[in-house]
């Protein structure tokens, strides 16, 4: 059975989790100098509680969350919580039972475990507590970095922009207006989250990064090593397109609609800011190259193309493999710019074999 790239992506961040907890779980137990060194149970419950919360926020809030409340859906995610801090709680009881006082199993079977809940009290809220604290710093380190940008952060300086090269794909809905005033508002919106829930795979299988939607418009990022590599940037807009194309019966019952889709690629040099202030931070990509790829967007509506290529991307693409033929638009002076770019279209749909992403 072949593993979607996205649960492989999720089995990481799992795995992740429970390395990072064991680890800090073991140096605060040496820290505080507890005599009982409790290995064995610091990995059972980084196994045990990454696990149960992977489980609800992977499987049962994905299930569950388009027909609850907000507010009942936290209350579910409370009471979850709770049940699996008690499991937790029972489960050290009974290791402590077996490896620790070497009692017989028909003993440990035969005890009643709500009598001795007072004995793992204090490990079941420092284990519970060492994970809120992993897991807060993790969840912070991954909003306030982008994936691949996460060790030029850190030897970098917070407060300043880093410089980096980017490969950068602006793509967009074709005849979003017309659709939006179709479907209305609401179904809109169901429409473009339907379409945008099955692009995480092709992100992953390309090595991208999305780094922002702005209402049906979604902007990935390549570096130019991922990038160029295997023609990932390209080979994401014909693998995701042909995943559109094989749910063309769905989008059409529910929407009347078959979706498609036109797409700018670029790269160049870029500065990588954290900005904003108490009320919101986030990640932000500054310079020519995103305001020159946002231009060839546009350009491709006017020319009727679905892919513009800038000559720049397009000789290194052929510089490092040579399976798509490019061919030349023409050069074009671009909204806002001074000199002139020249822009490619792909003339023929990727080989089947560059298609393959698992």
């Amino acid at each position: 059975m072949t593993i979607s790239n996205v649960a492989k992506y999720q089995i990481k961040e799992i795995f992740n989790t429970i390395f990072y907890f064991s680890i800090i779980t073991l140096l605060l137990i040496r820290l505080n100098n507890v005599e009982d060194f409790p290995l064995l149970r610091s990995f059972v419950a980084a196994m045990f509680i990454s696990l149960s919360v992977a489980f609800f926020e992977i499987v049962v809030i994905k299930k569950i969350q388009s027909y609850i409340r907000t507010s009942y859906l936290l209350l579910i995610s409370i009471v979850y919580y709770i049940i699996i801090f008690f499991f937790m709680l029972v489960s050290f009881i009974y290791i402590d039972l077996i490896f620790k006082q070497n009692l017989p199993w028909k003993e440990v079977v035969n005890t009643n475990i709500l009598e001795m809940i007072p004995l793992g009290i204090h490990n079941a809220f420092f284990y519970l507590f060492v994970f809120l604290t992993v897991r807060f710093l993790i969840l912070q380190i991954k909003s306030r970095t982008l994936q691949g940008i996460t060790k030029k952060y850190f030897f970098g300086k917070p407060g300043l922009p880093i410089k980096d090269t980017k490969i950068f794909m602006f793509m967009d809905l074709v005849s979003s207006t017309s659709y939006a005033e179709k479907l209305g508002y609401f179904k809109y919106s169901k429409f473009i989250k339907d379409i945008y829930k099955e692009i995480d795979e092709y992100v992953l299988a390309t090595d991208g990064i999305i780094y922002q939607y702005v209402g049906d418009e979604i902007v990935i990022v390549w570096s130019i090593k991922d990038g160029i590599k295997n023609n990932n940037c390209i080979r994401f807009f014909y693998l995701f397109k042909n995943r559109i194309d094989e749910l063309e019966s769905y989008f059409v019952e529910q929407y009347g609609i078959k979706p498609a889709f036109k797409a700018a690629f670029h790269y160049g040099d870029v500065a990588v800011s954290e900005i904003g202030g108490v009320l919101r931070r986030d990640i932000a990509f500054h310079g020519d190259t995103v305001n020159t790829t946002a231009r060839i967007c546009s350009k491709c509506k006017e020319l009727d193309e679905r892919i513009l290529v800038s000559g720049s991307l397009v000789n290194k693409l052929s510089a490092n493999n040579g399976n798509i033929n490019f061919e030349p638009v023409g050069k074009f002076n671009l909204k806002g710019k001074k000199d002139e770019i020249e822009l490619y279209r792909v003339n023929n749909s990727m080989p089947p074999q560059e298609l393959q992403y698992v």
